[in-house]
């Protein structure tokens, strides 16, 4: 994540930057019972708990008590969101319970 970009003349300049995960996941998430999607990463840096995620979204999409879900192969992710850890102006890194179903059983 790029954290400082100062310029100082039109051909220098400097940039400040922090390693948020080990790695990452570009994800398609639908509000749970709606029609909206947005798109988040899921990012992992090996200190998550079992059945725990932290997602980095843009600012102003978490809403809290408001699950989203995203589809893995022949699973539903259903993500139960716990709080924002971050934030910026315009991110927020949130963690969620995350639960998985597998869909193909449901037919």
């Amino acid at each position: 994540m790029i954290r400082r970009l100062q310029r100082e003349i039109p051909l220098k300049g400097s940039v400040g930057i922090q390693i948020i995960a080990r790695s990452a996941e570009l994800l398609q998430l639908s509000v749970s019972g709606g029609a909206r999607s947005e798109t988040g990463i899921l990012i992992g840096d090996g200190s998550e708990s079992p059945g725990e995620a932290r997602v980095l979204l843009r600012a102003g999409v978490f809403v809290p008590g408001q699950n989203m879900e995203y589809q893995k192969g022949e699973l539903t992710c259903l993500l139960m969101p716990q709080g924002v850890v971050e934030s910026g102006e315009e991110y927020e890194v949130a963690k969620f319970r995350e639960m998985m179903r597998d869909i193909s059983s449901d037919e």
